[in-house]
């Protein structure tokens, strides 16, 4: 039996990579070397900065109007929010 977290492991590798699982996946070895002093606080992440390219002329109206959208995206929301992180050990059924 496979767990969601591994489903949900396999599934992104496949978005991410294009590859099945087990190919080497160069996203998890930056992660990997990136938490090397994770528990650093001085490598802790305070910033993140977003850069949006718009292919193509479009009157300024539309530029910002697409800018709104995207600070509307569910993700941002939850970036700029407060978060509250609620973690629990669950057991799994046979």
């Amino acid at each position: 039996m496979v767990d969601n977290s591994e489903v949900r492991g396999t599934s992104l590798h496949r978005s991410v990579t294009g590859s099945p699982p087990g190919t080497p996946n160069p996203i998890a070895s930056e992660f990997a070397q990136d938490c090397v002093n994770c528990e650093q606080p001085a490598a802790m992440l305070d910033r993140i900065e977003r850069r949006i390219t718009l292919i193509g002329e479009l009157p300024l109206e539309q530029r910002q109007r697409l800018l709104e959208i995207a600070n509307l995206c569910p993700v941002h929301k939850s970036l700029t929010s407060r978060i509250d992180i609620q973690t629990e050990l669950v057991n799994l059924s046979s």
